[in-house]
């Protein structure tokens, strides 16, 4: 088991329904359905009991439940603890962020509480003719191509429906790409990898999107859809600070609508006590993001 099947089955015993644990978690109900399953395999337990769409903790679920919250917390605290012995690191960092601006400032926000005396060098539009020594670390949502970089995923977000709460279509619980493929769309820009993005998914789906309005700007495209001027495709964790409650995000149902996020670094370069941290920070930064309560609220 590891830690995520953990924190999924907390969510699920909390809500005791599928469909809504998997909206608040921001994955496919088929998705969580399949890591629950693998977690009872792998304890050779039932933890919920299953009547047609209702569910509920089992006595085994219910003993199990509390163990894994105390788990939990003190993980949580452990993290806290160990924060406060972290020796203190400074420096410059050059930090190309080419993915999930709006997510940013809170980003470094938290770094810096951790490590107040780093700097950064902040670049967000980089081509593929630039030097491979002119960022320490970088994020993108596609491989970097260039032969002294190499990249890792560093995670999977699901691509969601943004709809105005007035849309028809707001009060579903998920959505499928046919049902949606004559909505007038808002997208940002077609020098966005975002845009690629979703154009690959209309296209997966069989048809190619209405585009009413293109923008450079994602807060731009959240207050259009707020305005009842179409819909669009929304990153369910990069983009979840652009959102307010006025905008609807739905699941989409189609597996394929997800795109990767990659970390990529210099290679053979020695990385700084300043370029370790922070790609430990990103990795735990990101982790934890789903299970934030500002992201559960969206």
């Amino acid at each position: 088991m590891d830690l995520l099947q953990l924190r999924y089955f907390q969510t699920v015993a909390k809500y005791e329904h599928m469909t809504k644990a998997a909206k608040s978690l921001y994955i496919s109900q088929p998705s969580l359905s399949k890591t629950i399953r693998t977690l009872e395999k792998e304890l050779g337990v039932d933890l919920f009991l299953r009547k047609g769409k209702s569910i509920k903790l089992s006595t085994a679920g219910k003993v199990y439940l509390e163990h894994v919250e105390k788990a939990l917390y003190s993980l949580s605290q452990g993290k806290k603890a160990l924060q406060g012995l972290q020796p203190h690191v400074f420096g410059t960092l050059r930090f190309s962020m080419l993915v999930g601006s709006p997510i940013l400032p809170e980003l470094l926000q938290k770094f810096s509480e951790i490590h107040p005396k780093v700097e950064f060098h902040i670049s967000q539009n980089i081509d593929g003719r630039e030097v491979p020594n002119s960022f320490d670390i970088c994020l993108s949502s596609s491989l970097i191509n260039l032969k002294n970089v190499e990249s890792t995923r560093l995670f999977t977000e699901r691509i969601m429906l943004g709809v105005p709460k007035s849309h028809h279509l707001a009060q579903k619980e998920t959505v499928s790409l046919q049902e949606i493929k004559n909505e007038r769309f808002i997208l940002l820009n077609e020098n966005k990898n975002l845009r690629k993005t979703a154009q690959s998914i209309c296209e997966l789906a069989g048809f190619s999107p209405t585009i009413s309005y293109e923008s450079d700007n994602p807060s731009t495209v959240r207050d259009l859809i707020n305005a009842g001027l179409g819909v669009s495709f929304i990153p369910s964790i990069t983009w979840h600070k652009v959102l307010n409650s006025s905008v609807v995000l739905l699941p989409i149902e189609e597996a394929f609508s997800e795109r990767n996020i990659y970390l990529s670094l210099p290679k053979e370069k020695q990385h700084s006590n300043v370029s370790l941290s922070f790609q430990t920070f990103l990795i735990d930064f990101f982790s934890n993001l789903t299970s934030s309560k500002d992201f559960k609220d969206i």
